[in-house]
């Protein structure tokens, strides 16, 4: 009887996947620098919480309208050279941006414009990097890698939201976005070298395009289990948005606290999403634990109702909330977006990817644009309270929703059942 050998896996860290991880960990460190500063910098600005609410409007609306684009354009053009293209051109408008802050010519419509161009680049980005690594990783590291890659990104959030509080009072905002231009710079240069194998497409005409964002959406659509929690999702970024944008003036106002506060929160967060990716990566905790995905939202919303509340004194305690919210996020995340890529056919999983986006985004606008408004005419813990019980709520309706629990438990597994397929990560 002839006897048959299994194919060995490739390793996970190969060259084509090093090099997509290093770049973008290097991207990551400048960009979480340049976060804190330019946040911090439009918080210094009068009427600071209706800017805030005003940028993450515009950021997200300019999300919304491209990200579906961006999807058919991932799955049609070289990924390579869009994901190059996106981190050389983020590099030059961080730049410009700490050039024109270094010279005192900074203004609120260019902030907007050059923000609104960032996000653009994000949205071609993101597709094309969440559709090649299927390409270059086999299945069996898929999780793996995608635990890797945010926990070196969270590693390098850490660092540069730690530093970058305490640093922008010594060397200025214009700085800090100097240091992100140059991270992106070098990102860009790693990912030239990346091979990526192309996806065979029998149809890939121009007059197509449009077909093709109706088929993407279609065959995210068709899925019971992917559909309700893209909806639940929705929601949720609608409810929880002003959490972040409001946070500086939070540690401002109800804090009393400076820039390193804020830096030090922001850490927290990023320490907490670090930690899931190394249960995730190196132990079965979730598997063992499934509640921690199932239940987790709900339990995040616990966080931020009690965070809004505890005492200004005990500033300690107000970091370690946000810490344990990050390791729920980072296991929502990074687990639910791991089946997605397991479940989307290859040809599909730009599209996936960019009607994922552009859906759970779609509410944002109107919740960004009211938290400028609000945040000047109601207490923030009461908006924060609101916030909370909201998702709440939506963390029960996720919790509930059909075959969500065998989906979990058996995420290791070739799930590409019609119809049947798991949940994109609610990010809340």
């Amino acid at each position: 009887m002839a006897m048959t050998t299994s194919k060995a896996a490739k390793p996970l860290f190969d060259r084509n996947f090093t090099l997509l991880w290093l770049g973008r960990a290097v991207s990551q460190m400048g960009d979480g620098a340049g976060y804190i500063g330019l946040m911090w910098w439009v918080a210094s600005q009068e009427g600071s919480s209706m800017l805030l609410g005003l940028l993450a409007a515009c950021r997200t609306i300019a999300a919304i309208v491209f990200s579906l684009i961006a999807g058919v354009v991932a799955d049609r053009a070289n990924k390579r050279d869009i994901i190059v293209a996106m981190d050389a051109l983020r590099g030059v408008f961080y730049g410009v941006m700490g050039y024109l802050i270094l010279r005192d010519q900074m203004t609120v419509p260019i902030l907007l414009g050059l923000a609104v161009a960032n996000t653009v680049c994000a949205q071609f980005f993101d597709p094309a990097v969440t559709s090649a690594v299927p390409l270059i990783v086999d299945k069996s590291n898929l999780a793996r890698a995608n635990s890797f890659t945010r926990m070196t990104g969270n590693i390098a959030e850490i660092l540069s939201y730690g530093a970058g509080g305490v640093l922008v009072a010594v060397f200025g905002v214009a700085g800090l976005l100097f240091v992100d231009a140059v991270s992106y710079i070098l990102s860009a240069i790693s990912e030239v070298f990346i091979v990526i194998p192309e996806v065979r497409r029998q149809e890939a005409k121009k007059n197509r395009f449009f077909q093709e964002f109706k088929d993407g959406l279609a065959y995210t659509m068709s899925n019971k289990v992917l559909w309700e929690t893209v909806k639940v999702a929705a929601v949720l970024n609608l409810l929880m948005a002003p959490v972040s944008i409001l946070l500086p003036e939070f540690v401002k106002t109800n804090l009393g606290g400076d820039s390193a506060l804020f830096g030090y929160l922001t850490s927290a967060v990023a320490a907490g999403v670090l930690i899931s990716a190394l249960l995730i990566s190196a132990t079965r905790f979730v598997e063992r634990n499934t509640w921690t995905v199932i239940h987790g939202l709900t339990i995040q919303s616990a966080c931020i109702l009690v965070f809004a509340f505890a005492p200004k004194q005990y500033p300690y305690i107000h970091v370690a909330i946000l810490l344990v919210f990050g390791v729920l996020n980072g296991i929502v995340n990074i687990y639910v977006n791991t089946l997605v890529q397991k479940v989307s056919a290859p040809e599909q999983l730009g599209r996936v990817t960019g009607v994922l986006n552009a859906v759970c985004m779609g509410l944002q606008p109107v919740s960004q644009g009211l938290s400028g408004y609000l945040g000047t005419r109601v207490p923030l813990q009461y908006i924060y309270a609101f916030c909370a019980v909201g998702e709440g709520i939506g963390g029960w309706r996720f919790s509930v929703i059909p075959n969500l629990k065998a989906l979990v438990m058996n995420s290791d597994n070739d799930m590409s059942v019609p119809g049947d397929s798991p949940a994109a990560a609610a990010n809340s």
